[in-house]
């Protein structure tokens, strides 16, 4: 890694190792560089694919919760889908962007369709908002142990497929436990919560960063939604209640709805946390990235 005093370095390399900078980014990277930014290049062997791609952890000091969205705007077409997960003592928020959630008053099932109306609410807020607004899915208290099963496991059952480790250093289950260390800092064992955010961010919308707090709102956001309101036709078995899946979620079968478990009675299913990650730490901005196969 190298350091310079050069305003015109960052261009300066990108150009000579072939990168082509657009004329409407270029002056994004000189505000950046104007700013103070520090920046990290990377890029694949030549003849390797995206395959061969390796987590990679950015720390830095301070408890400034801020994601660059001006330099994500490079490459992006009209819309820029994110998902973010913050990891600190509590509920956190965008603090200048847009924010809902949705209300489980307003969800309705489907009996027809075996759906509910989870997507059409979440796509109508980020059209009213033309693409600006974050939706907090979940906020709450989550234990360490059901955090890390998954991540430890892939790492020591199948670590060419978790992402970590090489050839030549660390273990895959070393690096995922040094990647949790480092997530976790001095976040008291109790006192961990994760909020799940999403957006669907327009090109307009990534010209500013986004800003992360503490939310003044510190009551829970659970991640499971129950539905109380029902359209269609409802089977003619005894059955419990429909419900929806939890925030939003890619554990089910759609979005925010139910999935059917069988004989078109028993409906629910909860979200799970997918491989790949973007977490914010209290302390620090950690950036983790999970290959994950889908099968």
């Amino acid at each position: 890694m190298s350091t310079s005093q050069d305003p015109n370095a960052l261009a300066n390399w990108l150009t000579t190792n072939g990168y082509n900078i657009p004329a409407d980014i270029q002056p994004v990277i000189d505000t950046y560089v104007q700013e103070g930014f520090d920046f990290l290049a990377l890029k694949l062997v030549p003849g390797q694919g995206v395959d061969s791609m390796r987590s990679v952890r950015v720390t830095s000091p301070g408890a400034s919760l801020s994601l660059p969205l001006r330099m994500v705007a490079a490459g992006t077409g009209a819309k820029t889908p994110i998902s973010l997960w913050v990891l600190g003592e509590g509920r956190y928020e965008p603090k200048n962007f847009p924010l809902f959630v949705i209300n489980a008053a307003d969800l309705v099932w489907n009996w027809d369709t075996q759906s509910s109306n989870y997507k059409e609410l979440r796509q109508n807020a980020f059209d009213a908002s033309s693409g600006k607004a974050w939706l907090i899915e979940a906020s709450e208290p989550l234990s360490t142990f059901v955090f890390e099963e998954e991540l430890l496991w892939l790492a020591n059952e199948n670590p060419e497929e978790s992402g970590y480790g090489t050839p030549m250093g660390a273990t895959a289950a070393e690096e995922c436990q040094a990647d949790l260390a480092k997530l976790y800092g001095s976040l008291p064992f109790g006192s961990r919560w994760v909020t799940r955010m999403s957006a669907e961010l327009s090109r307009p919308a990534l010209a500013t960063d986004l800003v992360v707090g503490a939310a003044a709102d510190q009551s829970q956001i659970a991640r499971s939604l129950t539905v109380t309101k029902a359209a269609g036709t409802a089977p003619s078995c005894p059955c419990d209640p429909p419900g929806s899946g939890g925030a939003g979620g890619s554990g089910g079968s759609n979005s925010g709805g139910g999935s059917d478990s069988g004989g078109g009675c028993a409906v629910g299913g909860a979200s799970s946390l997918p491989g790949a990650l973007a977490l914010l730490g209290g302390a620090a901005l950690v950036s983790a990235a999970r290959r994950r196969r889908r099968r």
